[in-house]
């Protein structure tokens, strides 16, 4: 492909490699780099591709979003359920979440992402099924697994106080 072809292509293609990012990871900032990074990329590529490129940047970007989401896993404050007048409360629920972040943390990466994507983020399961290139039943199955072993750990360390 010569350079002319790739900036015709390229230039085209921006804005979907643009949307894509942004689906994955819900930052204008960030979908922007990783937009530019996946066409740098390409062109280091350039003299090795054909038209359409388009296949091949779908997966440069989805590889660039799902590598960015393992990186710089989204953690927020979880909303604590109820009104709690009592510091001690306060901070014994504070407690609980940090144990439960911690476990999510020691999950295998697919675990991790759809529990994050699903209860931190509120994704539903088709949007999780198309960020991660699943289908849908396998994202349910590997949350169903992420629930139980996040309940498993949880209970077999803390129970005992």
């Amino acid at each position: 492909m010569t350079s002319e072809e790739f900036q015709n292509e390229a230039t085209s293609l921006r804005p979907y490699l643009l949307g894509e990012a942004l689906r994955y990871v819900r930052r204008k900032d960030i979908a922007e780099d990783i937009a530019q990074d996946c066409l740098m990329r390409l062109w280091a590529m350039c003299r090795d591709l054909h038209s359409p490129m388009m296949p091949l940047a779908r997966v440069v970007v989805r590889n660039l979003c799902l590598d960015f989401i393992r990186r710089n896993p989204h953690v927020e404050d979880v909303a604590l359920a109820g009104n709690a007048d009592d510091e001690t409360e306060t901070t014994r629920r504070h407690e609980a979440v940090e144990r439960m972040m911690d476990i999510v943390a020691e999950l295998p990466i697919v675990q991790q992402t759809v529990l994050r994507l699903r209860h931190i983020e509120g994704r539903d399961m088709a949007d999780i099924a198309h960020t991660l290139a699943m289908n849908e039943a396998t994202v349910r199955k590997a949350l169903s697994r992420a629930r139980m072993a996040v309940r498993e750990i949880y209970l077999k360390r803390y129970n005992q106080e």
